[in-house]
């Protein structure tokens, strides 16, 4: 790929700042992360990508770019997401943000659509001047951790590749689309439940009677032997029972 002079030129003369607002978001969000226990995904855009963005009209210049560095935090559920983007509204100063399903969409296409963050790195008080740091912009794409997955493994493969292939792009939504089924469940897990039917099972119901027996009887035991997982507990007592 041939890069515009202009725009080597421009990267060249910002990428040390570009690599300090990427250290900087990134330290803030992994600590963030680890704390929720939430995945976090970095990266730093490569010359030939963003030239990429220019080159075929989806930006008109270089000032309008705004990932230049780019990051994902994964979530369990969309519920989620509320959270992550409260606290980037703490850290960072916010440009803008784009809600998923905030764009025209079919109801038949499955597709890449995720909750954008697009900020600056927050200028402290009393520092005066604008250095560039706090002019550059980034994005923080919220995803659900399947997203994520499904993102990952389809990039390269139907995206990103030598050739348009029909079935590629065919299997890639179809991917999507069981990815927003499996949120959809796991977001009203209790009530999907409700809907199931139940099949008898001897260890299941066995599991079941020693439960209700330490539960029939917490007031008896001390709240500081009390299993912090009881359903762990219950499998561990249940395979003590088999090998007596």
């Amino acid at each position: 790929m041939i890069i515009p002079r202009e725009v080597r030129q421009k990267y060249s003369e910002q990428e040390s700042y570009l690599n300090l607002v990427g250290k900087r978001v990134r330290e803030t969000l992994q600590a963030f992360c680890a704390k929720e226990e939430f995945i976090f995904d970095g990266r730093s855009k490569a010359l030939e990508s963003l030239a990429e963005k220019i080159e075929t009209g989806r930006y008109r210049s270089w000032p309008e770019l705004d990932d230049l560095y780019g990051c994902t935090v994964a979530v369990p559920l969309p519920a989620d997401e509320d959270k992550v983007i409260d606290y980037l509204d703490s850290a960072f100063n916010r440009v803008v943000v784009r809600k998923r399903l905030s764009a025209k969409k079919a109801p038949e296409v499955f597709r890449f659509d995720s909750t954008r963050f697009i900020g600056q790195l927050r200028q402290p008080t009393g520092l005066e001047g604008e250095e560039v740091i706090y002019q550059l912009r980034f994005e923080v794409q919220v995803k659900t951790m399947f997203e994520l997955a499904w993102s990952k493994t389809t990039h390269a493969l139907a995206y990103k590749t030598s050739r348009i292939d029909w079935k590629a792009l065919r299997l890639a939504a179809s991917l999507k689309a069981s990815v927003e089924q499996m949120d959809l469940l796991l977001s009203d897990f209790s009530n999907a439940m409700s809907c199931m039917g139940e099949s008898p099972w001897r260890e299941i119901q066995r599991k079941h009677s020693i439960q209700e027996f330490f539960l029939g009887n917490r007031s008896n035991i001390p709240t500081e032997v009390w299993p912090k997982d009881l359903s762990r507990f219950i499998n561990n007592c249940y395979a003590l029972f088999e090998i007596l």
